[in-house]
């Protein structure tokens, strides 16, 4: 019931922006600079999980204007467009819609490209609690069904038909849940990425949570990462939290390009991270203001909130300024039952 509600309102959000962008093909990948992302821009603030997020979203959907002739703009920053996204946990702020001429073409600063991004659904490791990193593990048949599920979720909802490309990590178990989306999407194009792929282990890969090496190793990694300190600190043999949000911006934006509504899916850590990056941004490139920023509220909530097989999040990438404007963060849209090893 609380998933649907949200795509409920997921749906009159994807019938505002109908313009459709250009697919002319992803290139893998057209790269930019990993600063462009933040650059200028206030960050602006996102309904994460469950609880009081609901309401929040409500008031940020409902408050929305539709458009004539083109995306919506809208300012995080107190612009002359409004104020900022819905708050984490409240309801108490919202994002007003500049309207466009029904008569003119949008320049492409105003053109917004709505990025639903999905994790993967389940795999026998997700059961078993075992770290899979960029091991390739397919999905079991509870992961096919939950991609399967949220497939016809987003039908029955009318959003696949809006769909214009569905873009996904090439390991199996994101490539599956992606196929299942792009058999319902009638117009996209598909397409995958390496750029989504899961954060690297290095040498846990393949090893249980519960191992008493792992847990040592990721406790030691992960407090270096929660507090700032050494956002660059890597697993043995494997990736840092800033390898992952760089290359996962990277890829988001160059999935953003292929129209005006996208679906990703990717994997729990990478769109953990993102996150984070788009809620920090520029602080992760200084440590002091890194170790400052990671105290946040809402740093702090993102920390905490699951990331469970098959979730949603929804982010608005603006063309103009090249910056991520979140709206919802992990929106379980297939039931409790679904895994989070997310740590």
């Amino acid at each position: 019931l609380f998933g649907s509600s949200v795509l409920e309102l997921l749906k009159l959000r994807v019938r505002r922006h109908v313009c459709r962008g250009s697919a002319s093909g992803l290139m893998f990948l057209g790269r930019a600079a990993t600063g462009q992302f933040f650059r200028g821009a206030s960050r602006p603030k996102a309904v994460l999980g469950a609880g009081s997020g609901i309401a929040a979203l409500a008031l940020w959907f409902g408050s929305t204007s539709p458009t004539s002739g083109g995306a919506a703009a809208c300012s995080s920053g107190g612009g002359s467009t409004g104020g900022g996204g819905a708050g984490v946990g409240s309801a108490a702020e919202g994002c007003s819609a500049a309207s466009a001429s029904s008569t003119s073409k949008p320049e492409p600063a105003q053109r917004r490209t709505q990025l639903l991004i999905v994790r993967h659904g389940e795999t026998v490791w997700n059961a078993e609690g075992r770290v899979q990193g960029q091991l390739d593990i397919a999905l079991n048949d509870v992961g096919r069904e939950q991609a399967r599920r949220v497939a016809e979720e987003l039908r029955r909802l009318g959003i696949t038909e809006r769909v214009d490309a569905v873009v996904s990590s090439d390991l199996v178990r994101a490539s599956e849940t992606a196929d299942a989306i792009a058999e319902l999407c009638p117009r996209a194009i598909r397409l995958q990425d390496p750029g989504l792929r899961e954060m690297t282990f290095g040498t846990l890969q393949g090893k249980l949570s519960t191992d008493k090496e792992v847990h040592a190793c990721r406790s030691q990694v992960i407090a270096a990462w929660k507090d700032g300190s050494d956002i660059h600190r890597a697993f043995p043999e494997g990736e840092s939290a800033a390898d992952v949000v760089s290359r996962g911006m990277i890829s988001l934006t160059a999935a953003a390009k292929m129209g005006s509504c996208v679906v990703v899916v990717a994997h729990g850590q990478l769109i953990k991270w993102c996150a984070i990056g788009m809620e920090v941004g520029e602080a992760l490139e200084s440590q002091p203001e890194c170790a400052e920023a990671m105290k946040g509220a809402r740093v702090q909530d993102i920390w905490k909130a699951r990331v469970p097989n098959c979730c949603l999040s929804v982010v608005q990438y603006d063309h103009g300024s090249g910056r991520f404007i979140p709206e919802v963060w992990f929106q379980d849209v297939i039931g409790k039952e679904a895994k989070d090893d997310t740590g």
